[in-house]
């Protein structure tokens, strides 16, 4: 069987070419952005789509504005395309050699998913079945009803729709689409996102929470087999199906197109970056247009493949109580812009445990303590911050009070050198909990621990 990719560059190339010569064509095509095998294609497509839609004809100068506040703009690549020697007639009979093309990838990726389940004697063959069926129920729809994205949408619509809640890859902290791991070099990123691909590839946990397993691709820039081997093998992590790449071609070159492919042909739940930096070297992360095209493709690509990608990077100095994720990332805005939610590590300053940090579009704000266990090797979760923060304050007020015996609260707050409304509150607890006893003498009250 031939092993030739199942897609033609010159045709994707032509179809483009033809409509930037006579963009009214595109009106009468049966053709989808995700049609395109190589994402740069498909990103330009996509354009010209939303062009139409606004009644703009999508010439190179209208692309060009179109596709640059997008930061998606490859000037370049789209002067080539309209310079290209291309009958302007000819877009439908190129867009039926895209198409046709789609569909048969879509059917080896079926068959080949198939025929791994059938020859796994522990796989979910009917599970395989199932999901097979329904990609094909996709293929055989109406693109124009499949695909089409409701962009107009009136108050009442937007007020009586049940839109679908988000997809988790960990549920409550890391959410469909392009999330970032950001923390201070050599704070432990790299064992969190081991053990996240762990956890995601075997099923298992993370972080306390139940994960639904998926395949994994972990892009491992950083490191070399020999210090994944030693570190999978310090965290006890089972066979899963993570697959590992030490070396990448930069995003910036023919990486992104990399990646695309290897989205279509695999079916990966999660893409691990390790780092952000490392994926696109020699690029200037204060770069406002190339930094962009590069992220906002990232988010663009896991979206439509209902996948998360999750580079790694690097923050600012912060204080970590008072720590902002969004503002701490290094480098230009456009990589915060075009994220879907950071996680990221922050130092606890006089204490030995870690803050974890998430704020994102469709995740809930979260502050979590935790603690990385050097004889597992894994990342813990304590709990969130405040209440871990009210717990320790509470020991803290039970050991002061068993050396000083009956204090008042004036006392106890100065001898802990903490707030007297924080130090009030934990005592109104800890008397509630019948661990201390609250006693009046001549009108001031006292603390004694029962």
């Amino acid at each position: 069987m031939s092993e030739k990719p199942l897609y033609s560059d010159d045709a994707e190339r032509a179809v483009l070419g033809a409509l930037l010569t006579d963009p009214a064509q595109i009106n009468g095509l049966d053709l989808d952005p995700r049609d395109f095998y190589l994402q740069k294609n498909a990103t330009i497509y996509a354009a010209m789509l939303e062009c139409a839609k606004d009644g703009e004809p999508a010439d190179i100068v209208i692309l060009s504005n179109a596709l640059d506040n997008a930061g998606k703009l490859d000037r370049g690549y789209l002067l080539e395309l309209s310079a290209a020697d291309v009958n302007s007639q000819s877009a439908q009979s190129y867009a039926e050699i895209v198409k046709d093309l789609a569909k048969r990838r879509k059917a080896a990726e079926i068959a080949g998913k198939l025929a791994t389940a059938a020859y796994n004697p522990k796989a979910d063959l009917e599970a395989a079945i199932t999901d097979a069926t329904g990609i094909l129920s996709q293929v055989k729809k109406d693109p124009k009803e499949n695909n089409q994205r409701k962009t107009g949408w009136t108050l009442s619509e937007i007020l009586t729709t049940n839109f679908p809640e988000p997809n988790w890859i960990v549920p409550n902290l890391v959410q469909e689409g392009l999330v970032m791991l950001a923390g201070r070099p050599k704070i432990g990123k790299s064992w969190m996102l081991l053990q996240m691909a762990g956890a995601v590839a075997s099923g298992g946990r993370f972080l306390g929470e139940k994960v639904e397993q998926g395949e994994v691709l972990y892009l491992a820039l950083e490191d070399n087999p020999r210090r994944i081997q030693s570190r999978a093998a310090a965290m006890k992590l089972p066979e899963c199906p993570i697959t590992f790449e030490f070396y990448w071609r930069p995003l910036q070159e023919d990486g992104l197109n990399d990646l695309y492919l290897e989205c279509e042909r695999e079916r990966y739940r999660l893409i691990i970056i390790d780092t952000l930096a490392r994926v696109i070297p020699g690029i200037n992360l204060n770069d406002e247009n190339p930094v962009a095209l590069i992220v906002n493709s990232l988010q663009s690509m896991a979206l439509n493949h209902g996948l998360t990608i999750l580079p790694a990077h690097h923050t600012r100095k912060s204080n970590g109580i008072w720590a902002d994720p969004i503002d701490d990332i290094m480098g230009s805005t456009a990589i915060s812009r075009a994220i879907d939610a950071v996680l990221a590590i922050y130092r606890q300053q006089g204490k030995a445990g870690m803050l974890l940090k998430g704020r994102g579009r469709d995740t809930e704000e979260f502050d979590l303590a935790v603690n990385f266990d050097g004889l597992t090797k894994c990342w813990q979760s304590l709990g969130d911050v405040e209440e871990v923060l009210m717990s320790e304050t509470k020991q803290e007020i039970l050991s002061y009070l068993e050396g000083a015996g009956k204090s008042s609260l004036a006392s106890i707050a100065q001898g802990l050198g903490k707030d007297k409304s924080n130090v009030n509150k934990n005592l109104q607890d800890l008397t509630n909990d019948g661990k201390v006893r609250k006693e009046y003498i001549e009108g001031k009250v006292f603390y004694e621990k029962v």
